[in-house]
């Protein structure tokens, strides 16, 4: 799961028909970053499997979204798109199978063939599942185009190196900024007996990618072969720092602070020897740049990193337009809540939000900061003008109820929390809200139903029950 927004609510008191009465409530973590990557419903889908499967997508469990795109299928299989979004749930998430989303992929590839993207994520899901013979031949079913020439290359390497290498100069020729491409060009030549070209290719994806620790490991191998140990050395050191900063597995992760001051290692060595003369006093690559704001965001250094951020936000690629992704934003600005930044939180959002107006991570997290403030009004208007639009979007409506429990309204907190569960059952921290607001309504039966058919038996859910072990028990 990406980095989650914190959220913490005060206790309020729940006005009900039949009295009123305070609860404590829990802090609780909402996963608005995933909300922004979320399909759209048509209206004419209008079923409860479908529904729950995309809010599935939305909260990033892709567990549920794969149960519930099957049973809409099974009932609709004329609904190709439900056999399509279970294959891709498969390929990704918690709990993913790929041979589970090959299988999927080729059933709906048999129904509907010319699905591009589709015949590519197989290829893709074949490549890493070490199938090179299949992936080969379903890459070689794609047409032309940059990413169809990068997988029919790495799909090629290992038996026709020489046709990989001109699929992946093709790919180069429409993206030379591409890391992975760059790296593979490197690969297939010294793979051929190129050093020269392998070192000029691993050299540019360093530039690129300053992060990726194989890179540097690659350029120490074809600096050794070529006798240049002080430079071996170099790339040694480069490739313990892109390792530790990275945390890829192969040392332990590190404390913030230390791992900035690994950073800072890396950054005067990256300068000193992989940058071009023409780059050494340019900002640094946008990898590295992110990757010291997320480590200033998690040491403390609000103002190191808030200033550090806009630096990297005001960047413009060649079309004008800012070189980071909007989930990249979404995550900057997550990290900036998670580390008491809200106001330039808030910031990051509303400018989303001005570019991308029906952005649903933008509007639930400005809601969300709304409610902490206290500013109910506004996380109100927000939160009706977002289902206005959709409906059956279950995080508005959890935000919703939340908004309606702040201000003392119960039976709207009802509705709202109901169908928030109903839309996302799976989704214990929202049950437990609704459950918490059923008991101080004094809805006893209804609680012990609503606690009763969570479908997931979590450590959250253990402690809950255990703490109303009476009430749930009917005594």
């Amino acid at each position: 799961m990406p980095a989650r927004l914190l959220t913490a609510v005060n206790p309020r008191l729940v006005r009900t028909n039949g009295g009123a009465s305070r609860r404590r409530w829990r802090p609780l973590f909402a996963a608005i970053l995933l909300a922004a990557c979320a399909p759209k419903r048509p209206p004419e889908e209008a079923d409860l499997a479908l529904l729950r499967a995309e809010n599935a997508l939305a909260q990033g469990r892709h567990d549920w979204a794969r149960i519930y795109f099957r049973n809409h299928y099974e009932a609709h299989p004329e609904h190709l798109d439900s056999l399509r979004q279970e294959a891709l749930a498969w390929s990704s998430g918690y709990l993913q199978s790929l041979s589970t989303a090959v299988e999927r992929f080729e059933a709906y590839l048999a129904l509907q063939p010319d699905d591009v993207e589709i015949r590519r994520r197989l290829a893709s899901t074949q490549l890493l599942l070490g199938d090179f013979e299949a992936a080969a031949e379903t890459a070689r079913t794609l047409p032309e185009g940059p990413e169809e020439d990068l997988l029919r290359a790495e799909a090629l390497q290992e038996t026709a190196p020489e046709e990989a290498l001109r699929a992946v100069r093709a790919s180069l020729e429409v993206r030379p900024w591409h890391a992975r491409a760059r790296t593979l060009a490197a690969e297939l030549k010294e793979q051929l007996g190129n050093d020269d070209a392998a070192l000029a290719n691993t050299m540019e994806a360093v530039r690129l990618q300053p992060l990726l620790s194989g890179s540097y490991y690659q350029l120490a191998r074809l600096w050794r072969r070529g006798g240049d140990l002080e430079a071996t050395r170099d790339a040694l050191e480069a490739y313990r720092l892109a390792s530790r900063i990275s945390s890829d597995g192969t040392m332990a992760p590190l404390p913030p602070e230390e791992a900035l001051e690994e950073t800072a290692k890396l950054e005067e060595l990256f300068r000193r020897r992989f940058a071009t003369p023409q780059d050494v006093a340019a900002p640094l690559p946008l990898p590295l740049a992110r990757k010291r704001v997320e480590l200033l965001f998690a040491s403390g250094r609000r103002a190191e990193a808030a200033a550090a951020a806009r630096e990297v936000l005001a960047r413009r690629d060649g079309a004008g337009g800012p070189v980071m992704s909007v989930t990249e934003r979404l995550e900057l600005a997550v990290a900036a809540d998670q580390a008491g930044q809200q106001r330039f939180a808030r910031e990051i959002f509303e400018d989303l939000l001005r570019e991308h107006p029906d952005n649903r991570g933008a509007i639930a997290s400005l809601a969300l900061l709304d409610l902490r403030s206290g500013d109910l009004a506004a996380a109100e208007a927000r939160l009706e003008a977002g289902l206005a639009a959709h409906p059956d979007f279950a995080r508005y409506h959890y935000l919703r109820g939340r908004v309606a429990v702040a201000e003392g309204d119960g039976d709207e907190a009802d509705r709202h929390l109901s169908e928030a569960v109903h839309l996302a059952p799976w989704e214990w921290s929202w049950r437990e809200t609704y459950a918490d607001l059923l008991l101080a309504r004094g809805e006893h039966d209804a609680f012990r139903r609503l606690v009763q058919e969570a479908p997931e038996e979590t450590p959250a859910r253990e402690a809950y029950e255990r703490a109303h072990r009476r009430l749930l028990e009917g005594s």
